[in-house]
């Protein structure tokens, strides 16, 4: 979420997330202390923390991007009765349904 959504705030990646806050907080420290995420305070609002990758981070990022990438592939070759493009419509709606169904909460 941080490589296609840079500059995020902590306060929006979770709200993005659906995670609560303080485990996301959690998290980014954690990642903050493998140095592959940096947190650096707002420019126009020192409350909000914006989470940035660092190049180890964006490295990581895209690795994970292409096993998945692979990894679909590899699913629809292997299940050709599966259409690909149905399937990611169907995927679609039900995102849409979740993200919906979340602002409403």
């Amino acid at each position: 979420m941080v490589y296609d959504y840079p500059d995020q705030t902590q306060k929006m990646l979770a709200a993005n997330l659906r995670l609560d806050p303080s485990l996301l907080a959690r998290t980014v420290r954690h990642l903050e202390n493998r140095q592959l995420v940096t947190r650096l305070h707002d420019q126009n609002d020192q409350r909000q923390i914006r989470i940035r990758l660092t190049p180890a981070g964006k490295k990581i990022a895209l690795s994970i991007k292409q096993t998945l990438k692979d990894w679909w592939h590899d699913f629809f070759v292997a299940h050709p009765e599966v259409d690909e493009t149905t399937f990611t419509e169907q995927l679609q709606l039900v995102y849409s349904g979740l993200t919906t169904h979340g602002e409403r909460d």
